[in-house]
């Protein structure tokens, strides 16, 4: 689908075995990739609307190399799109660099490899995600079902998708997110919850009396409560 917005911010997190050089878009993309270390490169100058062709190149080695990637697209209308090398990638076996003068190999979908033990404890500080799983039938019954948060952090989003279905910044009271005001339905699916840190250093003024956790992007609190359908007589 072509979005109408234009892009804000383009991230790929990547987490290599090995050296690894990128090409996007023909370009030759002039940031290091330490291996055996997330990698958080900034690729807004590089990709454009439409069609984007991204090449990772490793040099040949003996074994098994492996690598993980997820690139973030953020567009300035908030919606936000991502791929992950476990679904959404196609690769291809070559050892020249990419040039506009050959056509290029047909690629094929991945082998997925299993995860390695240390998968668990890679991490990015800076955001944590959880997904939130909404029955199909959460709503059926009753007149709304509200998720109420208390987090540490700067600010919170909710996706529906690619959609940002709902946001707030932390002013340390409860977020309460009517699950039946949304703008899209949210029952069946699975609802994509992002917390940011808070920068240090930062000056904010606080309505409440904040405890310093701030710094770390975590949910405190989250419970949900139904609303009842009423019935006049």
């Amino acid at each position: 689908m072509s979005n109408p917005s234009e892009i804000k911010k383009a991230t790929l997190y990547l987490y290599p075995e090995s050296k690894c050089v990128l090409n996007l878009n023909d370009s030759w993309i002039n940031q290091e990739v330490i291996p055996n270390k997330l990698n958080v490169l900034d690729l807004t100058g590089y990709v454009q609307k439409g069609n984007n062709m991204l090449f990772a190149g490793f040099p040949f080695t003996i074994g098994k190399k492996l690598f993980a990637a997820r690139l973030i697209v953020e567009y300035y209308n908030y919606d936000r799109i991502e791929l992950s090398t476990d679904s959404s990638w196609l690769t291809v076996d070559s050892y020249t660099n990419p040039s506009i003068m050959r056509a290029f190999p047909i690629p094929v979908p991945p082998v997925v490899a299993e995860k390695p033990l240390y998968a668990d404890s890679i991490n990015y500080s800076e955001f944590k995600e959880w997904v939130i799983q909404v029955p199909v039938d959460a709503l059926e019954k009753v007149n709304n079902i509200y998720m109420r948060i208390k987090y540490s952090g700067d600010r919170a989003e909710l996706y529906n998708g690619y959609m940002l279905s709902d946001d707030d910044y932390n002013s340390h009271a409860v977020w309460n997110i009517g699950l039946n005001r949304q703008e899209h339905s949210v029952e069946g699916k699975s609802l994509n919850l992002v917390i940011y840190k808070q920068n240090q250093g930062e000056k904010i003024f606080y309505d409440l009396p904040v405890d310093g956790t701030d710094q770390i992007a975590e949910i405190k609190n989250m419970v949900f409560e139904s609303e009842k359908i009423e019935q006049i007589k």
